[in-house]
């Protein structure tokens, strides 16, 4: 059957008519409203914005055609060819390279929202101009192959949270006061909204008020950098020490976000985002990965606080937010049988933060699902190899040990805090399902059999913030868990880890 990948395609459709707020049938509606961050509309936005579009896609041509091998199965530029393509009976799950799928496409997705974020539109137009040009790519850019439903739907779907994230930490950095930092800040997250205005990088100075580091403190925001070292081990067999780098981001750009007032407001797409990775190094190279991306698609935001206390505190009171977001999630570790690959990107679901303070107490709570499409590494399959030696199975497994699926996922933190002492139970569980249809050579699939896998990420943290200030000294105890299975082998894997690390936070 060749449904399974159209129905894939519609819900990137859907998800491009969700994911921003367009109010009219007027081009102009499709620009920025009053509550996005700031940027300077530039002359001609839609001729700016095609022809970047444009750009990007010709140098990702210049690429692709530079390093292309030539292939059997490369298709011929006739007229029955582009028939078949344009009727979408040739859309298929295409058997790259996991790091073009699961990293490639993503990063293109990212240039293409942005170019058209940094020119003034809003986050439904810019979705909608990803699309588009994620499917003129397919078509245009790689004429040779047949259109690949995978990638039509991870380039939008994935440069939408991860451009909005970016966009949106770009902008913070843009609003702050002129300096070095601010300026960097502002042209690697949002480079074609610095290009059109950026005014940190002039020396032009912006509206205050501004904390000690020349961060505005109109925009709510939690930058993190940290590092440390522990101890982890898999499955009781295998000990070592890793050393850990990390850097995250949660930027809040809702005016009422933990602010004096009672009420709802309407939370709108990028309001509340948050960016982050973390890498594991042992004896000079990295073991492991992780890096999550979040951007929220509508919502609503009800709080009730109390005048501040001091210029520096934060009110008494709580604050709740009801929404839909999306998310992006790519995590690698090195194990046993094969590296532990999976990149999922999260469409919508429902989204829930509460939190809540009375003086030096502090609890904050999320709550997220979200149903994803991925690429996944079967840990089951690199065990049980050898028994399909002489057996074709999906290409994309075959070659290269991956597969791609489809299920739930979902997030979970709870935090509490008093005074300078703060706890953190954070976790995540995923389980996919196989596609087993659109394979680029379904024909010839002899078993075509279903695979299942599930992680489950597990973290309680203990902080401690020394006097009030910018350092932190945590200590982490982490379980991951992951299951594989296919018809005739299961894989099972237990992993501990215990950190210590320093965190910066801004």
């Amino acid at each position: 059957m060749r449904t399974t990948g159209r129905r894939c395609l519609l819900a990137a459709v859907v998800a491009a008519v969700t994911c921003g707020r367009i109010t009219g049938s007027h081009a102009a509606d499709l620009l920025a409203d009053d509550d996005e961050p700031s940027v300077t509309l530039p002359r001609s936005p839609y001729v700016r914005t095609v022809l970047g579009e444009l750009s990007a896609l010709i140098l990702q041509a210049g690429w692709y055609w530079g390093h292309i091998q030539p292939s059997t199965e490369d298709l011929p530029f006739t007229g029955s060819t582009w028939e078949e393509k344009l009727s979408y009976r040739d859309l298929v799950f295409d058997d790259d390279k996991f790091v073009t799928g699961g990293i490639g496409h993503p990063l293109a997705g990212t240039v293409y929202y942005q170019i058209a974020r940094g020119n003034g539109f809003g986050a439904g137009a810019s979705f909608i101009a990803t699309f588009i040009s994620s499917v003129a790519w397919q078509y245009l850019g790689e004429w040779n192959t047949k259109p690949a439903t995978n990638d039509i739907i991870v380039t939008p779907a994935a440069g939408w949270v991860l451009g909005e994230a970016s966009f949106r930490l770009g902008r913070f950095f843009a609003a702050g006061e002129p300096g070095v930092v601010n300026c960097v800040g502002a042209v690697v997250f949002s480079p074609v909204a610095s290009l059109n205005e950026s005014r940190v990088c002039r020396g032009r100075p912006n509206d205050p008020p501004f904390d000690r580091w020349g961060f505005s403190r109109r925009v709510w925001h939690r930058l993190d950098f940290e590092t440390g070292a522990g101890r982890d081990a898999i499955a009781h067999d295998l000990t070592e020490t890793e050393a850990v780098l990390g850097a995250g981001a949660r930027i809040v750009a809702n005016a009422g976000y933990r602010q004096p007032g009672d009420g709802g407001l309407p939370a709108w797409p990028g309001q509340w985002t948050s960016i982050g990775g973390r890498w594991f190094l042992a004896g000079g190279s990295v073991h492991g990965s992780s890096f999550h991306a979040d951007s929220l698609l509508v919502g609503r935001y009800l709080r009730r606080y109390d005048d501040r206390v001091a210029a520096t505190l934060e009110p008494d009171g709580q604050g709740l937010l009801v929404g839909l977001g999306s998310t992006f999630d790519y995590d690698t570790r090195l194990l046993a049988p094969a590296w532990d690959r999976v990149a999922s990107v999260g469409f919508a679901g429902p989204v829930l933060e509460a939190d809540a303070r009375r003086g030096v107490f502090a609890l904050r709570a999320r709550l997220a699902a979200v149903y994803a499409f991925a690429q996944v590494a079967s840990l089951a399959y690199a065990e049980a190899a050898p028994r399909f030696a002489d057996v074709f199975i999906k290409s994309e497994l075959q070659l290269r040990g991956y597969y791609y699926g489809q299920g739930p996922v979902s997030y979970a933190t709870v935090e509490g805090e008093i005074g300078e002492l703060r706890l953190t139970l954070d976790g995540r569980a995923a389980s996919y399902w196989s596609f087993n249809g659109d394979d680029t050579n379904q024909g010839r699939i002899q078993n075509n059999f279903a695979l299942h896998d599930t992680r489950v990420y597990l973290r309680a943290i203990a902080t401690l913030q020394p006097f009030g200030g910018p350092i932190r000294l945590a200590a982490e105890a982490d379980e991951d868990i992951r299951d594989s299975t296919i018809p005739g082998t299961a894989f099972h894997s237990d992993e501990q880890r215990l950190l210590g690390t320093v965190i910066l936070a801004l």
